[in-house]
């Protein structure tokens, strides 16, 4: 068989997770392609408004969110209890505030704004913040 192209990184799935992993292997020179099964991209994130929930980052750190690791932590921990390995929780409340301030130091257009008002899923939970709160939630824009 003979391949027409070859790349560093093969990405499946078109969603936020897929294409900010594209995004990222391209801003780090490497060669990477997306594939998406569907005739639409987008994935989940194309139908749910495109809000992100990354707990603790700069953004809402600069709206004056009093956010922090721990209220993260007792979220996760309520809303998705066991679930979900430790580490796998751990490395998503480090890692998320990350990935943020990379899109934001190493692409021109790739911004988030925080979403005054916007409702936590499960506001009533450990770690939430109530209606009448800020909240943690961030659009694109």
């Amino acid at each position: 068989m003979k391949w027409d192209a070859s790349y560093d990184v093969v990405v499946v799935g078109s969603g936020a997770a897929g294409l900010t992993a594209g995004l990222t292997a391209k801003l780090q020179g490497m060669k990477s392609l997306v594939i998406e099964k569907t005739d639409r991209y987008g994935g989940a994130s194309a139908i749910s408004g495109g809000a992100l929930w990354i707990p603790n980052n700069h953004i809402i750190k600069g709206a004056g969110v009093p956010d922090t690791h721990e209220l993260a932590r007792q979220y996760l921990d309520s809303t998705i209890g066991d679930r979900v390995p430790e580490g796998l929780k751990e490395a998503y409340i480090t890692r998320g505030p990350e990935m943020l301030r990379f899109l934001y130091n190493k692409t021109k257009h790739m911004r988030f704004q925080y979403a005054k008002g916007y409702s936590d899923y499960y506001p009533e939970k450990p770690g939430a913040y109530h209606r009448d709160a800020p909240l943690n939630h961030l659009f694109s824009i």
